[in-house]
């Protein structure tokens, strides 16, 4: 199983892909959205009450930033993960990715980073830094109804390692989301992305 057709939860694992401007960093690569869109969409208009709008912006940016975040992991992380599904740092990655995506979308991704992780068995590409931060350089179109939400923006992660910091590629995202309305969150459904070096 390839890592660059593997989907980390619709875009945590979703495509490894090396990252130009962060070669300098101890990563090296970092987990990228796949399968990208035909190409860029053109900007949308906003729709829905501006306190909702406002809402969903900071779930996006908090709830892509986290998902970023839970691909951090150690060889030695990543290979008691594919040997053992069910301890503590396993349960943790499922429950983390249960927090970002809808369930269904979250397990199945869960199950295919386990395999991906025992397949590797300890010897695949480590991604670790310090800290992680998605910058949004441009919303192009925020609807917001009763259980769901869509959005368009443009957008890079800034990585920092040793005191060092780097962007990764600019993207276009197009995000749809699912209200939890037990819990009162917002949720991520499905996402897919163009990267804007490639046009």
């Amino acid at each position: 199983m390839k890592r660059k057709h593997i989907i980390f939860a619709a875009g945590l694992v979703t495509g490894l892909v090396i990252l130009s401007g962060v070669s300098a960093l101890a990563t090296g690569y970092k987990f990228g959205p796949l399968p990208f869109s035909a190409g860029i969409s053109q900007p949308g208009e906003d729709s829905g009450s501006e306190s909702k709008i406002e809402e969903v912006k900071r779930s996006i940016v908090d709830l892509l930033q986290k998902n970023m975040e839970l691909s951090n992991l150690t060889k030695n992380e990543q290979q008691s993960i594919g040997l053992d599904p069910e301890n503590e740092l396993a349960i943790s990655l499922q429950n983390g990715l249960r927090s970002v995506w809808v369930e269904s979308l979250a397990d199945k991704t869960f199950d295919e980073i386990v395999t991906l992780y025992k397949n590797e068995n300890g010897q695949g590409p480590e991604f670790t830094w310090d800290s992680v931060q998605l910058e949004v350089t441009d919303w192009q179109g925020v609807v917001v109804s009763k259980g769901s939400a869509s959005a368009r923006f443009v957008s890079h992660f800034v990585y920092t390692s040793n005191g060092r910091s780097a962007p990764d590629q600019e993207t276009q995202w197009e995000v749809n989301l699912t209200r939890n309305s037990t819990a009162g969150v917002w949720l991520i459904a499905s996402r897919k992305g163009a990267d804007l070096e490639d046009h």
